[in-house]
């Protein structure tokens, strides 16, 4: 078997279960892990030695210049303040078919467009980490539902992270219609800007509204603890409601008299996704992940309604969205 060569770049907690992932795969590979923190690269190093398969090897690197010159794929796992950096670096003289960049990918507008000149002039094929239309369950429902003239979809819950995790309802919403937002509304998010979880990026509440061709989305996060995430979609095809904490969905169709039928909704986890994923793109140069085109139609607007926000209420100009 042909010795592979992965690289994560950014070893933070979403670059852990990538690299927990990683450790696991049945592929031989090589994997070098990018982390100016020292602490960051001890916590690396523990996962590999608990969970390695003994089919993987990780090098510890400080530096994006520490790499070798020729890698098989790249995980770019930084925040996105610097991925844009991050992704000039590692392309500058190296040889990487193939990129998977974390969500959200980029700040501004302007990042997206450098980057994608730069991936196209260098022939990278480039995916983004919007994972949840992977899920089965998801897959199925988008078979079920591909005669369905409208859709609406609406998620809500305690605190969903409107600034990191909007565009992961986005990019389902997108991929369960086939068609991508053409507008998003502000106008209903809380006047407030709220600090997130990581230092120096914010998060908003309230509720974030869009619209496509053929559906519109809601998606409203809560200011106060105790509603669970939930997931609710209507057409007039099916009817679904997707509790993916407590691991269960509701549907209902014309098939069952729109009686309402219980089914398991298994919770898949990036630490079991990744190796499946890498996997793929190693072996068939291909991936279900949103393309690097297709993400940034969905980015775009996002940054857009998102900064205005920003601006208004703290009265800070600029193009710069301090999401995460």
């Amino acid at each position: 078997m042909v010795t592979k060569s992965v690289a994560i770049v950014g070893t933070g907690q979403i670059g852990r279960r990538h690299l927990e992932s990683l450790a696991r795969s049945e592929m031989q590979l090589i994997v070098y892990a990018v982390e100016p923190f020292s602490s960051a690269l001890i916590q690396a190093k523990e996962i590999v030695q608990k969970t390695t398969s003994g089919c993987s090897r990780l090098v510890c690197c400080q530096n994006i210049h520490d790499l070798p010159d020729a890698l098989d794929l790249v995980i770019v796992a930084t925040t996105a303040d610097v991925r844009r950096f991050a992704v000039e670096e590692l392309l500058r003289g190296r040889r990487i078919p193939f990129l998977i960049l974390e969500k959200v990918v980029f700040q501004d507008a302007d990042s997206f467009s450098a980057v994608q000149r730069l991936i196209q002039e260098k022939k990278v094929q480039t995916w983004v980490n919007c994972p949840m239309r992977l899920h089965p369950f998801f897959r199925h429902l988008k078979e079920k539902m591909r005669l369905a003239s409208r859709v609406t979809y609406h998620a809500s819950g305690t605190r969903l992270g409107l600034g990191s995790n909007s565009i992961h309802h986005l990019d389902l919403f997108a991929y369960l219609t086939k068609h991508p937002i053409e507008q998003l509304f502000a106008e209903d998010l809380d006047p407030v800007v709220h600090p997130a979880k990581r230092p120096g990026f914010v998060e908003f509440t309230g509720t974030l509204r869009g619209r496509s061709s053929n559906g519109s989305i809601t998606i409203t996060s809560y200011d106060r603890e105790g509603t669970p995430l939930t997931l609710f979609l209507d057409s007039d095809i099916l009817r679904c409601a997707v509790h993916p904490l407590e691991g269960y969905v509701w549907l209902a169709d014309e098939r069952t008299g729109w009686r309402w039928e219980r089914k398991d909704y298994p919770v898949l986890l990036q630490s079991q996704l990744t190796s499946r994923i890498v996997k793929d793109i190693l072996t068939n140069g291909r991936s279900d992940l949103p393309t690097f085109e297709e993400s940034l139609r969905l980015h775009l607007p996002l940054l857009r309604v998102l900064g205005e926000h920003h601006s208004q209420v703290t009265k800070k100009g600029g193009s710069v969205c301090p999401i995460t």
